[in-house]
């Protein structure tokens, strides 16, 4: 929801609706991906007690944002269903082997922006360069950037998944 409502409002108010369908889409289409318990058609045979819910969803939440940081690189820019392609072969096949989620999420995004280009009348003589400037609406930018400070309180601190002892915690409140 951060990464989304930042990137809303950083483009022209005519995307922003894409930009945010672009973000639910990811998180729909993230969830289901994988090569073992896919869509969780396993997670009722597991031994009583050792259902792994939790490792799922954090999962779930890794992919989806490393697949979501493209979203904002290629704004404005791209089809629709090109965006969903992607998302989908990411998640498969890129995520899966490499999963480190903002190294591999930028590379993917700078890839993207480098042969995609910059918006269309960016850069033409004339463009009204009041279109490209600071976004189209700055407290959407805000909300959004407090809303994944937030996050990432529980997203990384929470990357040691155990409190067990005094080590382990000096690990969490040293991320934090």
């Amino acid at each position: 929801m951060g990464l989304a409502m930042f990137v809303a409002g950083t483009v022209r108010a005519k995307n922003i609706s894409a930009i945010l369908m672009k973000s639910a889409i990811d998180t729909c289409i993230t969830a289901f991906i994988g090569t073992q318990d896919f869509a969780l058609a396993e997670m009722t045979r597991a031994a009583p007690g050792h259902r792994l819910w939790h490792l799922w969803g954090w999962e779930w939440v890794f992919c989806a944002t490393s697949a979501t940081i493209l979203a904002g690189a290629v704004a404005e820019r791209g089809t629709f269903i090109s965006y969903m392609i992607w998302t989908a072969i990411y998640s498969m096949w890129v995520y899966p082997v490499v999963g480190v989620v903002h190294t591999q999420g930028g590379f993917a995004a700078l890839v993207a922006a480098a042969l995609l280009g910059p918006r269309i009348g960016r850069f033409e003589a004339g463009a009204n360069m009041r279109l490209y400037k600071g976004g189209h609406n700055s407290p959407l930018y805000l909300l959004g950037t407090f809303f994944m400070w937030l996050g990432w309180y529980g997203f990384n601190p929470g990357s040691n998944l155990a409190v067990h002892n005094f080590q382990e915690a000096d690990v969490v409140a040293r991320t934090a």
